[in-house]
């Protein structure tokens, strides 16, 4: 992890394989039949300076669970990895040590409060965007409407919103890609009522979807990916 600030704040997405057999969903269960995969989590619980946590299945991979963590500071980050009990918490992540270990990416978002709005049905989009990018684009970036209704809904016909927040922005931490072709990723959360909501709203607002995806291209990113989780926060959490 690159050098930062260590006294702002720090979003980890830590991505890992579950067997389908396991109801992630179903936390009070896994704890009692003590599955490595949930004592994990107990350790992660119980680091000092973590807002909040969350988990689901990738809706387009569902063998792939995606764990998002807001931390206060990169500090109280840095302290829990390099603890004795991190490899430990690493390696009980997965159900199979054969699998790809788990990998996890480091997000800032600056002073934006994800964790008062990821708890539900979210859509994630990362953009590819040529290195080194520049401070406009980053102000461009930051600045994007993203998938967001031009109009207002009235009092009496909230309950027809598709979202259930604005869109939020950040940054992976560093230069990703090799030596043929370097690039740094945004991230772009939308949150969602549901999946077919969502679904409804691609459908219906169709200006909206391809004026976001214009603003994408006009930013310069080459390239970008979207996967979709049904997030829930973890046992003892103060969420939603």
């Amino acid at each position: 992890m690159a050098q930062q600030d260590p006294t702002r704040p720090i979003l980890t997405h830590t991505s890992f394989k579950v067997s389908l057999g396991i109801d992630i969903y179903d936390i009070e269960t896994g704890f009692e039949q003590g599955l490595p995969l949930f004592k994990a989590l107990n350790t992660l619980l119980a680091a000092p300076a973590r807002i909040r946590s969350f988990w689901g299945r990738i809706s387009e991979t569902p063998e792939e669970v995606l764990l998002v963590t807001a931390w206060y500071t990169r500090r109280a980050l840095s302290d829990f990895e390099s603890s004795p009990l991190y490899p430990t918490f690493l390696s009980s992540l997965s159900s199979n040590p054969t699998e790809t270990p788990p990998i996890t990416t480091y997000i800032d978002i600056g002073k934006q409060q994800i964790e008062a709005v990821l708890e539900g049905f979210t859509s994630i989009t990362t953009l590819n965007l040529p290195a080194p990018v520049t401070p406009d684009q980053r102000a461009v970036f930051l600045a994007l409407r993203g998938l967001r209704y031009d109009y207002a809904h009235g009092q009496g016909i909230m309950h027809l919103r598709a979202d259930r927040a604005a869109p939020l922005k950040g940054w992976v931490e560093g230069v990703q890609g090799g030596e043929e072709a370097k690039y740094e990723v945004g991230i772009l959360w939308h949150f969602w009522v549901d999946a077919e909501m969502e679904q409804g709203f691609h459908r219906e607002e169709r200006e909206v979807v391809e004026r976001c995806e214009r603003d994408m291209k006009g930013l310069g990113a080459v390239g970008w990916e979207e996967l979709h989780c049904e997030f829930i926060c973890l046992p003892g959490e103060a969420c939603g």
